[in-house]
């Protein structure tokens, strides 16, 4: 039987055991270290990026690049000259809307307002009204109260009233214009930026340099409805921008000042009846009329008593009748006659100061010069101050 033998292991021994096995360790970590890396590309090791200054990472905004060398001065003036010949179309433009307009306010004097105001039966329950009121002025005056002209204010006031009602609509007409100058703002835009195009087409001019130069160009400056100074960045005018709609509403707002500050009816001076005088004069007729009403009771008196209308019932009540057939018939047929002869006098007249206001209209509203309602496009046009 062999007996088990142990093994005496001495002090100097253990520190060579104690070397393997930090060696068999360190082995087995880097191992594990280099799978890692194979296995996991993302967290290997990557240097640290140089230090550098934020500015130098920074994309360059287009006003930051520098220009080429290049005649930059003609185009500047190319695009000075477009805003011109932009402004100039724009102004034919407006006076062609506005001529347009005007034709017809002036389709409507002639369809609607000179038909009614020139009616019989509406003329003379007018005046019948006149009448009334100028004999009422006249008795107060009598009494002591002032002189007044009630019937002339009164026929005036009705026609100015109609006019402004059946011709001029005032709120239909602001309407309009404030919708002729935005078509009038979306044109000029619409010009330029074709005309920027191509300037940038004939000059060869990259799109970078291109958005370079509208960059760096000083801003256009023009003032508002609100009478604000506004500054439009000439790209801007290359693409749609809600400048537009600000530089429409300026127009828009200067003719409808203008048109507000028109006279709101045509010159009645030359407005006469057939007697010469003014059709607005017609009370003073009432002495006439009052007269005419008592001349009609006092023939019938003196019929009645020189027996020509017998005092019978049937024999008065019949030639009662053929009385005021005669008188009635009479007094409109005269009337008639007199009216026709106003009326063939007073539609030329009154057809020819519309067209004296139509005319003053066009004018005033599609007025082309610095101080009308494309001044805002002249302000386009001035060097931006810097």
């Amino acid at each position: 039987m062999i007996e088990p033998t142990t093994t005496d292991i001495t002090p100097a021994a253990r520190p060579k055991r104690l070397w393997v096995k930090v060696t068999v360790a360190a082995v087995a970590a880097a191992l594990l270290a280099a799978l890692t890396l194979v296995l996991w590309p993302g967290r290997a090791y990557r240097p640290a990026a140089p230090m550098v200054k934020v500015s130098e990472t920074a994309p360059l905004t287009p006003a930051m690049r520098p220009l080429p060398a290049r005649d930059w001065g003609k185009v500047e003036s190319r695009v000075a000259e477009l805003l011109t010949t932009a402004r100039l179309q724009q102004s034919m433009a407006l006076q062609e809307r506005v001529s347009a307009f005007s034709s017809t306010l002036r389709g409507r004097v002639e369809r609607t307002f000179l038909p009614w105001y020139l009616s019989f039966g509406r003329r003379k329950l007018e005046e019948l009204g006149a009448y009334n009121l100028y004999a009422r002025d006249r008795l107060t005056e009598w009494m002591g109260g002032g002189r007044q002209e009630s019937a002339q204010v009164k026929l005036i006031t009705t026609f100015e009233a109609e006019f402004a009602k059946q011709v001029l609509r005032p709120d239909e007409t602001r309407h309009t214009l404030r919708r002729i100058a935005q078509d009038v703002a979306d044109g000029y835009a619409n010009r330029v930026a074709i005309g920027l195009r191509e300037i940038q087409n004939d000059d060869a001019i990259s799109f970078a340099d291109w958005q370079t130069f509208l960059a760096r160009h000083p801003p256009l400056v023009f003032t508002d409805a609100h009478g604000r100074r506004r500054q439009v960045p000439l790209a801007a005018l290359a693409s749609p921008d809600p400048s537009w709609v600000e530089i429409g509403d300026a127009i828009g707002d200067a003719a409808i000042q203008r048109f507000d500050r028109l006279p709101s009816i045509i010159d009645l001076t030359a407005l006469v009846d057939s007697d010469g005088r003014s059709i607005f004069s017609a009370g003073e007729n009432a002495a006439i009329y009052f007269g005419s009403y008592l001349l009609y009771w006092a023939v019938l008196i003196i019929l009645l008593r020189t027996g020509v209308i017998p005092f019978s019932i049937f024999s008065f009540l019949l030639g009662w009748i053929l009385w005021e057939i005669f008188a009635w018939g009479s007094w409109i047929g005269i009337e008639y006659f007199d009216f026709e002869q106003t009326r063939a006098r007073l539609a030329p007249v009154i057809e020819t100061r519309t067209d004296a206001y139509l005319g003053h209209f066009t004018a005033s509203i599609a007025d082309s010069g610095p101080m009308g309602p494309l001044q805002v496009l002249y302000h386009l046009e001035r060097k931006p101050q810097p």
